[in-house]
């Protein structure tokens, strides 16, 4: 099933078709509209055509990630993929192939490679599986944990920050899913290079030429310029070689839980096999071969190492990145509204903090009335027991207990009345949810009194405020939006006969307007309210 594109990027997505016909049905995030294409040359766009010729190899690239997927424990089974430097399709149609059921998001910094993928997809009857994305790969327009694998087809090594790609990467899978690249490695690089600066000596010496001395050449005087870019990165296809040291400090950094590094070539002939790719990839003239001399000296290198050692010291690799378990409670993405929106009409309000969970449930009691009750604290974990609290209105009989269960940072499940019912963030499209700087205000506020009559419970969404008043016999709501610096303004509406914990699902009727609401934080600490009545209750940010 295809989903909604805003399901899984942040960033409205608009389709460059609509200024330039030849890139119809290829979208792009609003904020890369007309963008500068950094790090990227003329063999990407300009040139696509000529590129997709010389470099397109699917077989290859299937065997590839088929032998990457083998590697992972427990396998993926994906729903949903998103292939990072798509080009005009070496990862796509294996990854169709391979998963049948999967949606693939296809991205890419040069349109004209994907009008080539796009009209390629047509023509195999692929097109309503794939969304084509035109986007720099080290920019982060997704959603928060939507997909289940994400591949990057030899992609790293072209890019300015690569491990900004990565970081997006990280933050676009769920637990537990997994991030397959296939990258140049400088040790086995290193090695390669020193043999070809002793080839081209010898042929110095003696006087020879030909198309493959060329080749070694060029990629004698690349290896040189991937060493020390300097200045010229931006300018350069081929901008890095990567070491194991690389991606396990990114490992230990982030939060994957595995990295695994497997080289693509065998340990029988690497730099021999490495050699006849290159000399191919040429082109014809390249591919007249190299005198038996030549081949000598790359064998003589080979027989430097044992097995293992050639093994240890890849020039090309499969870098397998795993996600950890969902870990609740490390940042602040949690806390806020969760709803099923399919059942609209009964809310859950979460409030992470620390190492403990607080929830608050708006609902309705069996005459249709607003009724709310309070659960927690209980320390994290994937899965939770509260019991009920006090505060909610005993005389309509609140359980004495709930099971609140996160499935990943996007959904979850809660088990309080007659079936479990599943929940997502009900917020999350709205611009500033995952700020820092709102995060901090999001959270349980408590009326400063001795007798306090009312708790208001907010999430702050930056453009505006969603915040329910809780008092003692009832609840309204609030969607109050900015007015001016921690300042919103709105009303307070009251919703009745909607859906109870025992009955089957009814919407709640239209809201009944209270009064004005004004919601105003002095300073973080403090949360100045005014409430439906008129009465301004100073507010402070309550211990879970």
């Amino acid at each position: 099933m295809r989903p909604e594109l805003s399901a899984l990027f942040a960033e409205r997505l608009v389709d460059l078709g609509d200024t330039d016909a030849r890139f119809a049905h290829i979208l792009t995030p609003e904020s890369a509209v007309g963008a500068a294409k950094r790090g990227v040359t003329a063999q990407f766009l300009d040139n696509a055509a000529q590129y997709h010729a010389a470099y397109t190899n699917h077989q290859h690239f299937s065997a590839l990630i088929g032998n990457a997927l083998a590697s992972i424990d427990p396998p993926i089974v994906p729903r949903v993929i998103l292939d990072i430097g798509s080009g005009s399709g070496n990862s796509v149609f294996p990854l169709l192939e391979r998963f049948p059921d999967a949606f693939i998001v296809a991205t890419d910094i040069s349109p004209q490679l994907l009008a080539i993928l796009r009209d390629e997809l047509r023509a195999r009857g692929h097109d309503d599986r794939v969304a084509l994305v035109c986007m720099d790969a080290s920019t982060n327009p997704y959603r928060s944990g939507v997909f289940d694998l994400a591949v990057g087809a030899a992609v790293l090594h072209h890019v300015i920050e690569p491990e900004r790609v990565i970081r997006a990467c990280e933050q676009a899978l769920r637990p537990r899913a997994a991030a397959i690249f296939f990258e140049p490695f400088e040790p086995g690089q290193g090695v390669l290079n020193l043999a070809y600066d002793e080839i081209l000596r010898e042929a110095a010496r003696r006087g020879e030429d030909s198309p493959g001395f060329a080749v070694l050449r060029q990629m004698h005087e690349d290896h040189g310029k991937r060493i020390e870019p300097g200045d010229r990165i931006a300018d350069m296809d081929d901008k890095w070689m990567f070491t194991r040291a690389y991606f396990e400090t990114l490992m230990h950094a982030g939060d994957w839980s595995e990295c695994r590094i497997m080289p693509i070539h065998g340990n029988a002939s690497p730099l021999v096999d490495q050699t006849r790719t290159n000399l191919n990839l040429a082109g014809a003239a390249a591919g007249s071969d190299l005198p038996p001399w030549a081949w000598e000296v790359l064998e003589r290198y080979e027989r430097s190492f044992t097995s293992h050692g050639r093994r240890d010291l890849p020039l090309e690799a499969a870098v397998v990145l795993r996600r950890g378990e969902l870990v609740v409670g490390r940042g602040t993405s949690e806390s806020g509204w969760w709803w099923n929106p399919a059942e609209p009409g009964r809310g859950f309000f979460i409030d992470v903090r620390e190492d403990a969970l607080r929830i608050a449930a708006c609902m309705y009691d069996d005459a249709g009335d607003p009724v709310w009750y309070a659960a927690g604290p209980a320390p994290l974990g994937r899965e939770m027991v509260l019991p009920t609290s006090s505060q909610a209105n005993v005389a309509r009989a609140a359980p004495s207990t709930m099971r609140w269960r996160f499935d990943d940072d996007s959904r979850a499940r809660i088990d309080w009345g007659d079936a479990p019912v599943p929940l997502q963030p009900q917020h999350v499209e709205v611009a500033g949810f995952h700020s820092p700087a709102r995060a901090n205000m999001t959270g349980w506020w408590t009326e400063e009194s001795d007798a306090p009559h009312c708790t208001a419970i907010v999430e702050n969404l930056d453009t505006c405020v969603v915040a329910a008043l809780l008092m003692r016999d009832e609840w309204c709501i609030t969607v109050a939006e900015r007015c001016g610096v921690r300042d919103y303004a709105g009303r307070w509406l009251r919703f009745s006969g909607g859906q109870t914990l025992r009955s089957s699902y009814r919407a709640p009727a239209a809201p009944q307007v209270l009064g004005p609401s004004r919601i105003v934080w002095p300073d973080m600490e403090s949360l100045l309210l005014t409430r439906p009545d008129g009465r301004r209750c100073l507010m402070r940010r309550s211990a879970t």
